[in-house]
């Protein structure tokens, strides 16, 4: 069976989140991303518009992420899939050079991984704050 990703990510005011849909076999659910989890990833309290670009951006992992999360049957009560800052071990850290890049200078039009690239360096290779 394959998992398939409709391209559907959107901002959920209520939750605070980033959700994008998930679907293998029969199954169809909703994945979550907080807003918490992409703090942790760039510099300051993301804007709802900056927290789907950066989804966009490093959508592969999410994606691998919501994948094993299902295949060890890691469900809400709902019986979708929430991504909480446990993961970002496996992601990786973006680099602080990298962290204030302007995003309205380099996508002035709808945002995609071919308009913008993002930079990413796997945790071990960043330099830690006392390197700076």
């Amino acid at each position: 069976m394959f998992f398939t990703f409709p391209e559907d990510a959107h901002w959920n005011a209520d939750r605070q989140a980033v959700e994008f849909g998930v679907e293998i076999g029969e199954y169809r659910g909703v994945v979550r991303v907080p807003r918490r989890v992409f703090q942790r990833l760039l510099p300051e309290r993301p804007a709802p518009a900056r927290c789907v670009e950066a989804y966009y951006l490093q959508r592969t992992r999410f994606e691998g992420i919501a994948e094993r999360k299902i295949r060890r049957r890691q469900l809400t009560d709902d019986g979708n899939v929430e991504i909480n800052g446990n993961v970002l071990e496996t992601m990786g850290t973006i680099r602080p050079e990298l962290r204030s890049w302007d995003a309205a200078a380099c996508c002035s039009g709808p945002i995609s991984t071919k308009s913008v690239r993002w930079l990413y360096r796997p945790a071990s290779s960043c330099l830690s704050s006392q390197d700076l």
